[in-house]
């Protein structure tokens, strides 16, 4: 039963404040920064020997396909990174998922809103933008989405080894060691590297980043807007990404044990890898053409109340000392109405999709519809970081309105 008292539901209520961000152990500065010149060590060696038996130059979502077959004829590496992703740890609890798996579905749309912040979190964090411009992530924004969109839904389905979520996540794993590979090649070439450092490219730190965000900051923007979760909901929704992470390449001392230790984690890699002065208008640009592009069926006028409110929430659950760059401002007019419009959205919503019987039939009906049109959607999507080296991708000619703004703004960053 929801109980809005709980320590739980205190803890995610309230934001942290820039200026407020501070490192606290076992997660210190100097912990940080060892951690973030550290990939993934198993997936990198992988990806190394998949170099030296000619197995790399096809798409990168198949790569995976790759290594499980190879792991039936020649073991080694190949059957290591299967036997590690098919084993599963002493402190996974499947049935503690089952909560946070049924909220996915039948919290639909609020999970999905609420997650979509989460996907923008990663705008003002200045060391991953040298992959994302490598990769043109920014010029394939809507599909980006709609990739990352089924990654979330999927978990829904099972989490065990063999079922789809867990699958996928073993390929993200693998694109991730290929990213680090290639563009490992020409390090100092990309666009945006200064920014790195002696960071590594998608580094154990900016990996605990991005989970602390599908986790925790995602479980208190949910509760900043007003949705009612109850604390083994809460509970089973952090337990569910520890496994994921773990299954993404996450280094154990990252997988944290309780939400108070891991919003040490998310605190410490906001204070390390954020940098609200060197945010940009770009991303709110790009905030208005996806909702342009997923609302085109709309009116202008609701298309222009779904950005305010957007924008709204934005300021709410990220912070106008985090994306001050952006130009966002409560002083905007309308800001303030559209907050109070968006939660009064999520909370209808949210109670409607709560009663058990409306629950239970509306997961079996998206499941039903996200199986069945699973493969059609992602036959759609471009393969990840092109055909085969994302660190050749930046050299094409003819980059787009989108890219050239992105390019500047890197620079714009790499100057200091």
């Amino acid at each position: 039963m929801f109980n809005s008292n709980s320590a739980l539901v205190n803890m995610l209520s309230t934001r942290t404040k820039y200026k407020d961000l501070e490192y606290s152990a076992p997660f210190t500065r100097e912990f940080m920064d060892e951690k973030a010149k550290v990939g993934d060590p198993l997936a990198d060696r992988l990806l190394v020997q998949m170099n030296e038996d000619g197995l790399l130059g096809g798409a990168w979502r198949d790569m995976i396909d790759i290594v499980v077959a190879e792991a039936k004829t020649r073991g080694g590496i190949y059957q290591e990174f299967i036997d590690y992703s098919y084993n599963v740890p002493d402190w996974v609890d499947f049935d503690l998922m089952k909560p946070s798996q049924r909220m996915i579905f039948s919290r639909i749309p609020n999970t999905l809103f609420t997650g979509s912040l989460t996907f923008f979190g990663g705008a003002f964090v200045p060391s991953a933008l040298s992959v994302a411009a490598a990769s043109q992530f920014a010029s394939q924004g809507t599909p980006r989405l709609i990739e990352s969109g089924t990654f979330i839904l999927k978990p829904a389905l099972g989490m065990k080894p063999d079922s789809i979520a867990h699958y996928e996540l073993i390929r993200v794993r693998v694109i991730h060691a290929a990213i680090r590979f290639f563009m490992g090649q020409k390090r100092g070439e990309h666009i945006g590297d200064g920014l790195l450092g002696d960071d590594e490219y998608v580094n154990q730190v900016q990996m605990a980043y991005f989970l602390t965000s599908f986790s925790f900051l995602h479980l208190r923007t949910c509760i900043r807007l007003g949705m009612k979760l109850t604390d083994r909901e809460i509970m089973s929704h952090h337990h569910r990404w520890q496994y994921m992470g773990y299954l993404l390449g996450v280094d154990a001392d990252f997988l944290t044990k309780d939400l108070a230790t891991e919003k040490k984690l998310a605190i410490a890699s906001l204070k390390r890898e954020t940098k609200p002065e060197l945010t940009d208008t770009l991303f709110l640009e790009m905030l208005s053409g996806m909702i342009n592009k997923l609302g085109e069926k709309k009116s202008k006028k609701a298309r222009e109340q779904s950005l305010l409110e957007f924008k709204a929430v934005l300021l709410d659950s990220i912070g106008d000392d985090f994306i001050g760059g952006w130009g966002l401002s409560w002083d905007e007019p309308g800001m303030r109405e559209a907050l109070k419009s968006a939660k009064k959205k999520v909370a209808r919503i949210d109670f409607i999709q709560r009663i058990k019987p409306v629950e239970m039939l509306q997961h079996f009906i998206v499941k039903k519809q996200f199986v069945s049109q699973r493969k059609k959607l992602l036959l759609a999507i471009p393969t990840t970081g092109g055909e085969d080296a994302l660190g050749d991708v930046n050299e094409k000619k003819g980059r787009g309105y989108t890219m050239q703004r992105f390019d500047k703004l890197i620079s714009k960053l790499e100057a200091g």
